[in-house]
């Protein structure tokens, strides 16, 4: 599929820092029909972002604008595409050498050149001295619902913009970004986009993505605001029968819209849907699938009686906690590796540090939360801890059942 163009789109503003390694990681693609659009929104570092762009020369395409945001850039930059496909690069995020020629391999071998693709990606932690980690795992149950219905990644919070492949037929069918969105407009298209396409995911990392302090969704006032107003829209525009088809009921669907919000911190989102839940009927095989989640949970050691302490004092531990704890099984302690959260609380759980952990706290069960847990591993077997299990040892009995209405009671005024 070589005859077919790439136009790699690079919106940027203030972005001398890192465009440098955005625009060589495109330039350097092993597929053999890309194009590079750099798009200025007027960026204000005196002159710096535009010094960068204009070494490259003709290697790339250079466009400059007044600053209108993001999803401004990202348009105008699809309005210049010779290309047949549409790919994102931010400025501060990179590409594997071959992430365009392996998914152009993978629409080939699918047969269907307009299908869309996402994927798995790599994290690099700037204010963490680079560290680099794996993005969340999807479940094989999530792969099933993509072929089925896309709009169930963006539901799910995992979709990464410059994973996307896209064909230019479905601007042309969904239109593009909306400009009045300052932090969500690459959801907002998605939605539209992806709603009732089958996608395709691909779990190999084809992007590395910077994680640090000047990003838009960490220093715009509004982000919380409009993920909150954008997802319960998204909520409202979930037909009963897409709830059924994807979900395979309202009740599981909005358990899974209350869950996203949990670990997101969207309250206004979480009272909405826990509002929605309440007023659902449970699915009538529901007691049968916790019957079998239990066994599962049981398989792996955990039960009401066990003792278990969770490695991660984040986002992915109190989301652990929380679904363990609508389940029944009650949570001893956090642990975690950060100094500063020694003997503070998280979801009114004493935080500590392994060695107290494993010194007081007798026979129990270790849970790691976070997503690349090969490091925290390395130190529990270091001190000998063997008792232990990985956020996604348990995620595949998580999904076999939401929790019952009582238990989603446990999480009153949480």
């Amino acid at each position: 599929m070589t005859d077919k163009k790439i136009s790699i789109v690079i919106p940027v503003y203030n972005g001398a820092d890192y465009l440098r390694d955005a625009i060589d990681s495109a330039l350097e693609q092993t597929y053999g029909n890309c194009e590079v659009i750099v798009v200025n929104d007027g960026s204000s570092d005196n002159g710096a972002t535009e010094a960068v762009a204009r070494e490259y020369g003709e290697q790339i395409r250079y466009f400059y604008k007044e600053n209108g945001g993001v999803a401004s850039a990202l348009n105008l930059g699809i309005s210049k595409m010779k290309g047949d496909y549409f790919a994102w690069c931010s400025h501060d995020d990179m590409f594997e050498k071959n992430k365009c020629e392996k998914q152009m391999r993978v629409l080939s071998e699918n047969g269907d050149e307009k299908s869309i693709i996402i994927g798995a990606y790599k994290i690099l932690d700037v204010d963490a001295d680079d560290k680099l980690e794996m993005s969340e795992r999807i479940s094989d149950r999530m792969k099933k619902r993509l072929r089925t219905n896309g709009v169930a990644a963006v539901l799910a919070g995992v979709v990464h913009g410059c994973t996307v492949l896209i064909h230019k037929s479905h601007f042309e069918r969904c239109g593009i970004f909306d400009e009045t969105l300052k932090t969500t407009q690459d959801y907002d298209l998605w939605f539209r986009m992806f709603k009732g396409q089958e996608l395709l995911y691909m779990e190999e990392p084809l992007v590395i993505s910077r994680k640090h302090a000047k990003q838009g969704s960490r220093t715009i006032a509004c982000h919380y605001e409009e993920c909150n107003d954008i997802c319960i829209k998204f909520v409202d525009q979930i037909t009963e029968k897409e709830m059924w088809e994807i979900f395979g009921s309202p009740y599981e669907f909005y358990w899974e819209m209350y869950s996203f919000a949990d670990k997101r911190g969207f309250l206004r989102l979480k009272k909405y849907v826990k509002e929605k839940l309440a007023l659902s009927e449970e699915p009538f095989d529901l007691r049968e699938k916790i019957e079998d989640q239990k066994q599962e949970l049981k398989n792996l050691g955990l039960d009401e009686t066990s003792r278990i302490y969770i490695f991660g004092a984040g986002v992915n531990g109190a989301w652990l906690y929380m679904q363990l704890n609508t389940r029944g099984i009650q949570v001893d302690g956090f642990i975690d590796n950060a100094q500063e959260k020694w003997n503070q609380t998280l979801r009114g759980i004493k935080i500590e540090n392994l060695e107290k952990a494993v010194k007081y706290a007798g026979k129990k069960k270790i849970i790691i939360s976070l997503n690349s847990p090969g490091r925290i591993i390395e130190q529990l077997e270091k001190e000998n801890v063997t008792d232990y299990l990985t956020k996604n040892d348990l995620e595949h009995c998580l999904e076999i059942a939401p929790p019952t209405k009582d238990g989603v009671g446990l999480l009153e005024g949480s």
